[in-house]
């Protein structure tokens, strides 16, 4: 799933994207339950991230640049984003990871040492869902040093009153290159 597949449809988290793929069901088309203490507990209010599932079997790995993440609890978010692959059934066991419904990887952007490129998104919906992204790359010295700046704030709300949802977000990277083969990569993500 490419960023510009992800901008064009508004896909914030992976319940956004999974309607546009195969093989996958998310908040939207699917609502997981498990058996509990005086009933059956909604999973999707627990944790929306792995509340779907892939191949109509469980809920998928997350990896972020194919390694294990807390992106199940935490979840990801596009402001961030180069793709997202959805990697299902044998496929995502072959090297060792995921289950058998399969892995769900993103990989954040890192800074570009080729252009300078700034964007800023302002999005307004229904029941006062709002949501501002600003994500910006400033080459500071040519093919030698880059800095990439992002962050999100959404205030997402719902048809049912009092019920709302904030989320603040914050991603820093950096790429320098101090000789022509080598290049050095630092992320942060608080």
């Amino acid at each position: 799933v490419t960023k510009d597949l992800m901008d064009d449809v508004a896909a914030v988290d992976v319940n956004d994207i999974f309607p546009y793929t195969t093989n996958t069901e998310g908040i939207r088309d699917y609502t997981e339950t498990s058996p509990g203490p005086g009933g059956y507990n909604d999973s999707v209010a627990a944790n929306p991230n792995s509340a779907n599932r892939v191949r109509g079997l469980l809920p998928h790995d997350i990896t972020r640049d194919y390694f294990f993440s807390l992106g199940r609890d935490i979840g990801f978010d596009s402001y961030n984003l180069d793709q997202v692959t959805i990697v299902r059934g044998p496929n995502s066991i072959l090297a060792g990871l995921g289950s058998p419904a399969g892995i769900v990887n993103y990989s954040p952007q890192t800074a570009s040492l080729g252009r300078n490129n700034n964007l800023v998104s302002f999005r307004f919906g229904s029941w006062g869902d709002q949501r501002a992204v600003l994500n910006s790359n400033y080459i500071i010295k040519d093919d030698v040093l880059a800095v990439r700046v992002a962050g999100a704030w959404s205030h997402r709300g719902f048809q049912q009153k009092p019920a709302k949802h904030s989320d603040r977000r914050l991603y820093g990277t950096v790429a320098y290159r101090p000789w022509a083969k080598t290049t050095i990569r630092a992320r942060y993500e608080p």
